[in-house]
């Protein structure tokens, strides 16, 4: 601390410190508004979100999870729609038991293919022109 001997240096070390506290203030202010910013529940749902689709494995087990129950839904929808006979519902069954050990068996190839369409749907194609 700086030694002050006459009132003039006193008084300008008290400007000097109460403009550094209205910084701090200021800054404090700032600090707590970004925060809470940050902590609105859109911002947050908003956030969550970008992390998700950035992820590639997560993208890629939410595309096959979602190509899994496509095809158990289609499957079921397909063949329960004469509603009661025993032999179809069996058949569909056992054809559901196989959709499903089939995407499960193969997530590599089931990963490969959802990229694919994935990429396919969201990514615009570049036009080549002769």
């Amino acid at each position: 601390m700086i030694n002050i001997k006459t009132s003039k240096e006193l008084k300008e070390a008290i400007c000097l410190l109460e403009e550094k506290q209205d910084l701090q203030v200021k800054l404090l202010k700032n600090s707590l508004l970004s925060v809470s910013e940050e902590l609105k529940p859109s911002n947050i749902m908003k956030n969550i979100f970008s992390k998700v689709t950035a992820s590639p494995d997560l993208r890629g087990g939410i595309i096959t999870t979602a190509i899994g129950l496509s095809a158990f839904y289609l499957t079921r929808k397909t063949l329960w729609r004469s509603g009661r006979n025993p032999l179809r519902k069996i058949l569909s069954s056992i054809l559901q038991l196989g959709l499903s050990n089939v995407i499960a068996g193969n997530p590599k190839a089931i990963k490969a293919i959802s990229h694919a369409v994935f990429d396919g749907i969201f990514h615009k194609k570049e036009e080549t022109r002769p």
